[in-house]
């Protein structure tokens, strides 16, 4: 669990009964290669499905590009349907926000 995470990914399920969409997570472990170890908050991540690393991880990260608050500020009120990653890595006292690109 060296280079290990554990992200929360948000998204909407439609729910046809009742008209509406209610919110969901899911929690995944994901790869956090040694070459992103100056992840900040507020950086958008790409993940990829990869071969199982462990038991839990099956996803690797690909892609981390640096953003300030306010452009993810105004992302997240354009587009209220996109799936976003919290991370919680043990390395890393406070929250990261991420977006996923490739899981639907």
């Amino acid at each position: 669990m060296k280079n290990t995470c554990v992200i929360r990914r948000d998204y909407l399920h439609y729910v046809k009964k009742y008209n509406r969409f209610e919110k969901r997570h899911k929690n995944m472990s994901v790869h956090l290669s040694p070459c992103f170890r100056d992840v900040q908050i507020g950086d958008v991540l790409t993940v990829g499905e990869c071969r199982p690393l462990s038991k839990t991880v099956k996803f690797n990260t690909l892609k981390v590009n640096k953003s300030s608050d306010e452009s993810l500020k105004s992302q997240n009120t354009k587009k209220q349907q996109q799936h976003k990653i919290v991370l919680l890595c043990p390395q890393l006292v406070e929250n990261v926000i991420f977006r996923d690109t490739l899981l639907k």
